[in-house]
């Protein structure tokens, strides 16, 4: 099947975790999600470090980048969808 996009999920990973912080019956999670999400902004800002089109595309099916996530103001859906299929045609 040459020429055929592959299904690539996305989640909105700082969504999510401000989702479930922000609901009551979660509150005990907090600071392990606290934990999770510095971590994660860390992976973020090695990954833009090594700058490699495979980590990158993760990074924006995450929402790690700014650029990926469509609540942050600095959002590109265009760079985002350009950055994933890099990613994804990189072998």
């Amino acid at each position: 099947m040459s020429g055929s996009k592959k299904l690539q999920w996305r989640v909105n990973t700082p969504q999510l975790l401000k989702e479930i912080l922000c609901n009551n019956e979660t509150k005990f999670l907090s600071k392990p999600l606290q934990i999770f999400s510095s971590i994660i902004f860390e992976v973020g800002q090695r990954a833009s470090e090594l700058n490699d089109d495979k980590l990158n595309a993760l990074m924006c099916r995450l929402a790690i980048y700014e650029i990926s996530d469509p609540y942050n103001k600095n959002y590109d859906s265009d760079l985002t969808n350009k950055t994933i299929e890099l990613g994804c045609e990189t072998k």
